[in-house]
């Protein structure tokens, strides 16, 4: 079966085909179910995933208890709890999947092991958290926004499915806002 993850990584022709196959050999397909949790707050985060199929969130509880949201994965794109990864340390955040999902994984130990062995691969690395960065970027730029409905419909640009995939409290959560203020804003839209 073709996979969305394998067709990317077969694009990079700079990779020997030895340096393909100890990648496959590195990462490990996985199905899981709605609910299923990849990352707690106080763990390390050791592992990136790349989201073949499925929707997560990742979120938070802030000094009071209260939870939010911090970001949404969807398919296609690079889901890790990116300063945890990259300085090992413990994370606050917590990944759930809201949706059944099949995700790609890779250790941090396997992905500096291909770094030192295969050169060629940094620019695949890079690349992987150029992603990273980038969603981190637009999660400024979402929270920027002046408004409530700015934020919203600079949210929704990005992620238009997400109406369908994410309950309204976690996207509410996520904007700042509350849930009967998003409810007001989506109203006219």
């Amino acid at each position: 079966m073709e996979s969305p993850f394998l067709n990317a990584l077969s694009g990079f022709e700079d990779l020997p085909a030895e340096a393909i196959t100890e990648v496959l050999s590195c990462i490990r397909r996985m199905e899981l179910e709605k609910g299923a949790v990849l990352l707690r707050a106080g763990d390390t985060c050791r592992y990136l995933y790349f989201v073949e199929k499925g929707f997560a969130r990742g979120y938070y509880h802030d000094a009071e208890g209260k939870e939010s949201t911090s970001w949404f994965w969807s398919e296609g794109e690079i889901l890790v709890s990116l300063e945890s990864f990259l300085r090992q340390t413990p994370t606050r955040e917590n990944v759930e999947l809201l949706e059944p999902a099949v995700l790609y994984r890779l250790s941090y130990a396997n992905l500096q092991h291909l770094y030192d062995k295969y050169p060629d691969f940094n620019r695949l690395g890079r690349i992987l958290m150029e992603e990273a960065f980038l969603a981190a970027g637009m999660i400024n730029e979402i929270l920027r926004k002046g408004s409530a409905l700015e934020k919203y419909e600079t949210l929704v640009a990005r992620h238009p499915q997400l109406l369908q995939r994410s309950y309204l409290k976690y996207i509410a959560s996520f904007l700042g806002i509350t849930q009967e203020t998003l409810s007001r804003i989506r109203k006219p839209i």
